[in-house]
C-alpha cells in the first residue's frame, strides 16, 4: 500500500508576488503525484511572529488522521523536479524516523536541520515533536522565539536534543539555499531551491527565474495566482 501525503504552505496575500511561483511549482508537483496541497492564507497564531503559524499549521494537519505524512514547504522554495516522490525521502530514514528536514548551511556542518522543508510522520511521536515545538516556543525557548531564525533556533536548542533519535537530516544536495554562484557552478538543488534573500524584489526576481527554468514540468503560474486571489483568508485546498 502506497503512502499518502499532505503538503502545506503558509502564504499570506501580501507575499503573492513571489510566493505564487513557489505555490505554482508545488501545485504542479502535487497534481502529478496525487498528493494533497493546501495553502494557509492567514495567521493561526496571534501571540507570536507569523513564522509560528507554520508550526501551528503542521500541528493542525497532523490532527487529521487522513494521511501518513504531513509536509511543510516554505513559500520561498521553488521545486526543481517533479520526478522525485516524497516516498523517496521517507525511505532515507528508518522505522524510528518521525521527522525529516534538510541540512542547513555548511557553516554549521550540515548537522542542524533547516525548517524550509519539514516531513512529519502522522504518528504519536511525530505529533509529539510538533506539539513540543510550539510549547517550547512559548515557554523554555521563549527568549529565542522572536530571534531569526525563529523556528530553527527553538528546534535546535530545545526540540532536537529531546527528539534527536527520531530525526533524519536529508542531504543538502536535495534542498539548497539559492545563490547565483550555485547556478553558475551547476550545483543545483536536487529537489528544490530555497530562496532566502531578505530583499523581496530580489527574491521575486530569483524565484521567477527559477520557476521559468523548470516551468515546463511544474504547472500554470497564472492559474495558481487566480486561485490565490480567490482565497485571502483561511486554508485553501489547491489539490486533493
Amino acid at each position: 500500500m502506497s503512502l499518502t501525503f499532505k503538503i502545506l504552505q503558509l502564504a499570506t496575500p501580501n507575499i503573492d508576488s513571489y510566493a505564487g511561483y513557489s505555490i505554482a511549482s508545488v501545485r504542479g508537483y502535487a497534481k502529478k503525484h496525487g498528493y494533497q496541497h493546501l495553502v494557509q492564507r492567514s495567521r493561526l497564531v496571534d501571540d507570536m511572529h507569523i513564522n509560528w503559524t507554520k508550526i501551528a499549521l503542521l500541528q493542525n494537519g497532523l490532527a487529521e488522521k487522513d494521511v501518513d505524512y504531513v509536509v511543510l514547504l516554505d513559500a520561498d522554495v521553488v521545486l526543481t523536479t517533479t520526478a522525485l516522490p516524497l516516498e523517496d525521502f521517507v525511505k532515507m530514514g528508518n522505522e524510528t524516523t518521525h521527522i525529516l528536514m534538510p541540512g542547513d548551511t555548511p557553516l554549521l556542518g550540515g548537522k542542524r536541520p533547516n525548517a524550509g522543508m519539514i516531513i512529519v510522520k502522522n504518528s504519536p511521536e511525530g505529533r509529539g515533536i510538533i506539539d513540543y515545538w510550539l510549547h517550547a516556543a512559548r515557554h523554555e525557548g521563549k527568549h529565542l522565539a522572536d530571534t531569526h531564525p525563529r523556528n530553527q533556533l527553538v528546534y535546535w536548542n530545545f526540540v532536537m536534543p529531546r527528539f534527536k533519535p527520531l530525526q533524519f537530516i536529508i542531504p543538502r544536495s536535495f534542498a539548497r539555499k539559492y545563490y547565483p554562484v550555485y547556478d553558475y557552478l551547476r550545483q543545483r538543488g536536487g529537489f528544490l531551491w530555497h530562496v532566502t534573500q531578505t530583499n523581496e524584489g530580489v527574491r521575486e526576481k530569483y524565484m521567477k527565474r527559477l520557476y521559468e527554468q523548470h516551468s515546463p514540468e511544474m504547472g500554470d503560474f497564472q492559474t495558481t495566482l487566480e486561485l490565490l486571489k480567490g482565497a485571502t483568508e483561511g486554508l485553501v485546498k489547491l489539490v486533493g
